[in-house]
């Protein structure tokens, strides 16, 4: 079973991975639906690592043992740096918007939104003290 520092680990990784796929260089475009998802992941990553942190496994919301998006979606206020930061609350529900535009449609998420939504995604990294 995957630990806290796991889950950290995976979303350092999906961070990274964002970064790489907004980047424009030597004439590529930004790969901003691609981005969009790895941005949401890092974020769905770091709740679970928060809520094991906190104590809390999937069996603490449910008879399944995996963790699911609506699960963590519903369950962020029962970690507590995640429970005193509406910012990342709200940013969760943001980024998991964008993931399933980005994913299933319909439209496309634009690169300056993913951009912001990059942004904020740092931030929390750096509210909750994760060395991105």
């Amino acid at each position: 079973m995957s630990t806290a520092n796991d889950w950290r680990k995976r979303a350092r990784d999906n961070l990274l991975a964002a970064d790489r796929l907004l980047e424009t260089r030597m004439g590529t475009d930004p790969l901003p639906t691609a981005a969009a998802s790895r941005v949401y992941y890092a974020l769905f990553q770091v709740a679970i690592s928060e809520l094991m942190e906190a104590g809390k496994t999937p069996q603490s919301f449910s008879s399944s043992d995996q963790w699911r998006h609506g699960m963590v979606a519903n369950n962020l206020k029962a970690a507590p740096r995640l429970r005193s930061s509406r910012t990342i609350r709200h940013l969760y529900k943001m980024l998991q918007s964008s993931r399933e535009v980005a994913d299933y449609g319909p439209g496309w998420v634009l690169a300056k939104d993913v951009q912001d939504h990059f942004v904020g995604l740092k931030n929390a990294f750096e509210e909750l003290g994760i060395t991105p």
